[in-house]
């Protein structure tokens, strides 16, 4: 079932259409990944799903209730979009005791469990003019649950924070999934959405484009070829395999609903590159590794060695970005 349902959403600022006819559903208890670059139209749908903007035309539907028609906002709802505002002056605590306030649903020894949850001491003295970015990216986290939320809107929730703080962070969004909740993601960081993600939608000059859903096949697909998790190889990109060899280090995906183009340029959805370019740049590679002629043919219609150099196409893109 759709907890939202986003349908023929448009929205223009100026003469600019920054969302051209969005049509979308997010099932209930999912955590559902959106890319794209800066500029796309994520952080503004987002935003329309949350209420703090509204639709030129469309509609969107959160619980079978009309955002800016039946609700200014929807109730329920736990939100980090963009940097996160606090009161400079006051700590941690205080600032979320004062947000708490507004609502009442939770008193001060819940937000102190949830101030631990996220890593922070409760009982730090420090302003928050003194945190620094990771830390004031977990306090944003932490306003965003406190008041058990079923529903998440989280904007690049895990930037700013190191290896450890973003590894913590994973394990809890995971932790928020299997509490029953549902969270829309938005990361450039392949990692959150390989990991994170049991759908995958890429914004584009307005257009949202499903690019991962869940497949029966593609969940195979991603089992056979991802033998181990992210932790146990913690020092290599996604996409980046340090050894000659596939069959043991390999853990690009190949989506088979996805042509070899489509998916030798997969990865760099979340390099910030617009779709064109990055499936002209994959196209150069794979036509140097010699599948120009079966470009737009399946992951299932071509041989494992052809299969092999679209993994070996998305290693060269990722190292030449890296440049």
């Amino acid at each position: 079932m759709a907890i939202i349902s986003v349908q023929n959403v448009h929205k223009s600022f100026g003469e600019e259409e920054v969302l051209k006819g969005i049509t979308r559903d997010f099932e209930t208890g999912k955590i559902h990944g959106i890319v794209g670059n800066n500029g796309s139209g994520k952080t503004v749908l987002m935003k329309c799903i949350c209420g703090f903007l509204f639709p030129d035309s469309g509609r969107i539907l959160v619980r079978g209730k009309q955002v800016g028609n039946d609700m200014d906002y929807p109730d329920n709802l736990g939100v980090i979009i963009e940097t996160p505002g606090f009161l400079p002056n006051l700590t941690g605590l205080k600032n979320l005791k004062l947000l708490a306030n507004l609502n009442r649903k939770i008193r001060e020894p819940q937000i102190r469990e949830v101030i631990l949850r996220v890593g922070l001491d409760p009982n730090l003295k420090k302003p928050v003019s003194k945190y620094s970015l990771g830390m004031r990216q977990r306090l944003g986290i932490a306003q965003a649950i406190m008041e058990d939320p079923d529903l998440l809107i989280l904007d690049e929730p895990l930037n700013g924070l190191d290896k450890n703080g973003a590894r913590h962070m994973r394990e809890l969004i995971k932790e928020l999934r299997a509490e029953g909740k549902t969270i829309l993601l938005a990361s450039h960081n392949q990692i959150d959405i390989d990991e994170l993600c049991d759908t995958v939608c890429e914004m584009d000059d307005g257009i949202m484009t499903m690019i991962r859903g869940e497949n029966k096949e593609d969940k195979k697909d991603q089992q056979d070829t991802c033998p181990h998790s992210y932790e146990d190889k913690e020092d290599i990109h996604p996409y980046e395999n340090k050894n000659d060899s596939h069959s043991h280090t390999e853990i690009s995906l190949l989506m088979s609903n996805l042509s070899l183009l489509e998916n030798a340029a997969l990865p760099l959805s979340v390099r910030g590159i617009p779709k064109k370019e990055r499936e002209q740049k994959a196209a150069a590679v794979l036509t140097e590794l010699g599948l120009s002629q079966i470009l737009h043919a399946r992951p299932s219609q071509v041989t494992a060695r052809q299969r092999e150099q679209v993994l070996l196409a998305q290693k060269i893109l990722l190292n030449g970005e890296k440049q």
